[in-house]
């Protein structure tokens, strides 16, 4: 965000938990993520309302849902063929907090 870079997760001999920001001079420390994440995507919502409404967790020990079914629980498009109808139809959605 800005001109700061941040590191979220990640994997050293396994998944990490962190959140790091670097604002070109030195890294900071963020409150860790609830549990260690490798290969996520981050997206920063400027301004978002209610950013909770995003977010969802995964509690200890029940598996992760597939990408897939993930995207089709949500309403997002899905990457291999997404049309610029359901991207507009997901965005829609997403800007009047629908979800």
């Amino acid at each position: 965000m800005g001109e700061n870079i941040y590191a979220v997760g990640g994997y050293e001999a396994r998944v990490t938990d962190s959140v790091l920001q670097f604002d070109g001079k030195e890294w900071k420390s963020f409150p860790r993520l609830n549990m260690g994440r490798s290969a996520l995507k981050v997206v920063v919502l400027r301004g978002w309302p209610h950013p909770e409404k995003l977010l969802s967790s995964i509690p200890p020990g029940e598996k992760s849902p597939s990408p897939e079914s993930a995207r089709s629980a949500n309403g997002m498009p899905s990457g291999n063929s997404i049309s610029s109808n359901s991207a507009s139809s997901f965005l829609s959605r997403l800007m009047n907090n629908m979800f």
